[in-house]
């Protein structure tokens, strides 16, 4: 039903559109992996990293501090 009512406005309005909402998806998608990766670097370098690895080396629920 939605793809018959796209179908049925005038195709460059909906074409470009298109366009216009990918470009918006893709530029959030791109600032959200820039601000991903550095908070992932930030975790990686954090006491609660440590403990996890430590955890499932010896097979064991963490203790984690928030550090």
């Amino acid at each position: 039903a939605m793809a018959a009512t796209l179908a049925a406005n005038p195709p460059l309005a909906v074409r470009y559109t298109k366009v216009a909402l990918n470009q918006a998806v893709r530029r959030a998608l791109v600032e959200a992996v820039d601000v991903a990766s550095s908070l992932e670097l930030t975790t990686f370098l954090s006491a609660d990293h440590a403990e996890a690895v430590d955890a499932a080396r010896q097979r064991r629920p963490g203790t984690y501090e928030g550090k």
